[in-house]
């Protein structure tokens, strides 16, 4: 397949509208129509829904977008890895990872890394767990910040310090606000939202002793922020590890552990069985060699 067929369907699936994605590209509107054409032709299918000013996505259009934009990403990222040389690192990072209060430390290292290679540019992905790991895989990512959710078969892994707890972030209104920690008869019992990544956690399960999708799970998300505001209100609570989000009487916030105790670790994860860029390389042992002095500053975060 031409990639350049793929630059300009993702042109026009971007800009919804040929006219623009024609001077996006520098070519011209009848060329783009004889592209697309060409690729809906090669493909079997319509991509576009055309109608006078606007064009948008069909079912398989939008099915399409996904994969061409992994494609053209690999392409690029291949392309940027060889056209440097080897005495100026430069180049590009791609790490994908939830929220953390590893944040902080984390955006030291890189600080650090960046001051050494200015050339560096540093791009962040939030995920489940399902969907880092095949994107670690595809080459899509170089490395994932994860909970431990003991299924790391095809990653290697360096542990951060430290260990989160899991437990309930709620109102400090609500019915189980006074609670010294949550059993699982008040999971049971109890309007959950949880993140997508979690729904996957062996760990969580195991403690459970059922599927996590038996519980009542009323919401999924990715960012834990917004849903945390939204639990101000009463509805529910969410199912996490503690702090992620910082509660106190100021915010109406709290944060009750789980009974029996369960605690989980946080790793530094790349894939196993797939080469690294050699900006990532160099990355992997600048992580190596800066961990001693991370690994003080995580301590200290954890207090």
């Amino acid at each position: 397949m031409d990639f350049r067929l793929l630059r300009a369907f993702l042109a026009v699936a971007s800009e919804g509208n040929y006219s623009r994605a024609a001077e996006l590209l520098h070519i011209s509107q009848p060329a783009l129509s004889r592209q697309i054409k060409e690729l809906e032709d090669y493909l079997g299918v319509t991509l576009f829904i055309r109608n006078t000013r606007q064009v948008s996505l069909t079912p398989d259009g939008i099915r399409f977008r996904l994969r061409a934009r992994e494609i053209i990403t690999m392409v690029d990222r291949t392309t940027e890895e060889f056209k440097h040389s080897d005495d100026e690192l430069s180049g590009e990072l791609f790490i994908a990872g939830g929220e953390t209060i590893l944040a902080e430390p984390i955006g030291n290292l890189l600080l650090r890394f960046h001051q050494l290679h200015t050339g560096i540019r540093f791009h962040f992905q939030s995920g489940d767990l399902i969907d880092t790991k095949a994107y670690l895989k595809n080459g899509l990512l170089d490395f994932a910040i994860v909970l431990d959710d003991n299924d790391f078969q095809s990653l290697d892994t360096i542990p951060f310090p430290g260990e989160d707890t899991w437990g309930l972030i709620m109102s400090r209104n609500h019915r189980l606000a006074k609670k010294k920690s949550i059993s699982k008869l008040d999971l049971i019992h109890e309007d959950l939202f949880i993140s997508r990544q979690s729904l996957h956690n062996q760990r969580l399960t195991a403690w459970l002793g059922r599927k996590i999708r038996q519980l009542n799970i009323i919401g999924t998300y990715n960012i834990l922020y917004n849903t945390a505001h939204a639990l101000k209100s009463g509805i529910g609570a969410a199912l996490t590890v503690d702090r992620i989000v910082r509660c106190s009487d100021e915010n109406g916030l709290c944060f009750v552990p789980l009974e029996p105790e369960l605690k989980t670790r946080t790793f530094f994860a790349w894939q196993k069985d797939r080469g690294l860029s050699h900006t990532a390389e160099s990355f992997l042992e600048f992580f190596r060699e800066y961990y001693p002095t991370m690994e003080q500053e995580i301590m200290g975060a954890l207090k």
